[in-house]
């Protein structure tokens, strides 16, 4: 089914077609991701009370967190990696590498803690099934540097659908969200084998020699990368890690509910750009400066738009559509609610700064910047929460996402003023 499947798939030759189907099931599979944790959530209020909520809710801070980990920054430079210095072999044993790493941790953050065995076995599998994507992505951003994401997107799509469904179904029926968390991520795995053996042939995924230089050249780029990346996760998830050590489990799961249309805003606005980052790098790097500048300012502006309509949304009928699926009282929160939403559109104008970033070559001023804001952040997370309950919680996101989206504008105005100048 699925080598028949891919022959039709890949037989398209149309590049507007191509184009057109990969930011559709771009934008599906996104949402479908962005969906996923709420969905989740929902089920587990029939099953289970807040506070399972609350373990749920910190255990996708883990998971995306170590997932960080596992991609060490990578997709980024494979993607855009249009003049293939490096291999998907190179690629490949950089990901087992940045895999075992990232289990490693999990691990730790799992069962170093002072969980009870369930937390701690939730926030491990869970992190195991998220980190399934790190393996997909592989194959996936393979097939767009090649001009193909069109077919990874459809393959996550159903990998995401199957895999929800296999939870949602196991977690009704045992009643215990560790047992629905492995079967969906057995399934999960074997889907992505599956799914991407016949792709295999009509791209050079291909494994060769190891080679050690090529190893320490991605290492190397990507490191500052990687602890943008990892610090950038930690700012997201900073307010749960400082709820979950001074706040009960119920208020994390009240903060879980409240912070899902952040990711919302996240993922929706990563529909609209990443289409674009190969087409970004290209042009940066033939000096095509005025049509980079005018795909920026366009993503800019719909980042900014989304953020706006979102935000007035939440005010009027969000907060309440919250209670009703939930069955939790939260319109007391109103302000944690839209500080979170203003946050959530600060960190995706940061988040699409941090690809800019990458594209420049500015990884190393990336860093200082990521280093920055998650220093102040852990300065002043615990002291925030503390004094102020979930508002501080929401203080928390909104400074931090701040700091980073106006230290990335002031970096990049410069870098490229002197580029112009340069080239002049």
């Amino acid at each position: 089914m699925f080598r028949s499947l891919a022959e039709k798939l890949y037989s398209i030759d149309d590049e507007r077609i191509i184009v057109r189907r990969g930011t559709f099931w771009n934008l599906v599979s996104s949402i479908l991701n962005s969906a996923m944790t709420a969905v989740i959530m929902f089920f587990i209020t029939l099953t289970s009370d807040v506070s399972v909520n609350g373990w749920f809710s910190i255990a996708t801070a883990v998971a995306y967190q170590c997932q960080a980990i596992g991609f060490f920054g990578i997709r980024n430079l494979h993607v855009a990696d249009t003049k293939k210095d490096y291999s998907f072999s190179d690629y490949t044993y950089f990901n087992i590498s940045s895999s075992i790493l990232m289990i490693v941790v999990l691990s730790f953050l799992s069962f170093g803690q002072s969980y009870n065995l369930e937390k701690a076995c939730l926030v491990f599998v869970y992190g195991i099934y998220r980190g399934v994507d790190i393996i997909e992505a592989l194959f996936h951003d393979e097939y767009q540097r090649e001009g193909r994401l069109d077919l990874g997107v459809i393959l996550q799509t159903i990998r995401f659908t199957i895999s929800l469904i296999i939870l949602i179904v196991i977690l009704l029926v045992s009643k215990n969200l560790v047992i629905a968390t492995i079967a969906a991520t057995v399934v999960s795995v074997i889907l992505v084998f599956i799914q991407n053996k016949p792709f295999i042939k009509y791209f050079p995924c291909r494994l060769k020699k190891f080679n050690k230089d090529n190893l320490k050249k991605l290492f190397s780029i990507c490191f500052p990368i990687f602890i943008a990346g990892f610090i950038n996760m930690y700012l997201a998830n900073a307010p749960k890690y400082a709820i979950d050590g001074t706040l009960s489990d119920t208020l994390q799961g009240v903060f879980g509910i409240l912070s899902l249309p952040v990711f919302t805003i996240n993922l929706l606005s990563t529909v609209i750009y990443k289409p674009y980052i190969s087409q970004m790098a290209e042009c940066w790097y033939d000096r095509k400066f005025e049509k980079l500048k005018a795909i920026i300012f366009k993503q800019v502006i719909i980042i900014c738009i989304l953020t706006l309509i979102i935000t007035l949304f939440g005010y009027l009928l969000g907060l309440r559509l919250l209670e009703v699926i939930y069955g939790i009282e939260l319109m007391k929160y109103m302000d944690v609610f839209l500080l979170l939403l203003i946050g959530g559109g600060l960190n995706t104008l940061g988040a699409f700064l941090n690809f800019i970033m990458v594209i420049f070559r500015e990884q190393n001023k990336n860093m200082i910047i990521y280093i920055i804001s998650g220093v102040t952040t852990f300065l002043f997370g615990s002291i925030l929460v503390s004094k102020l309950n979930l508002l501080g919680a929401a203080l928390i996101y909104l400074f931090s996402s701040g700091i980073i989206t106006c230290l990335c504008c002031v970096v990049l105005f410069y870098k490229y003023k002197c580029v112009r100048r340069l080239n002049e």
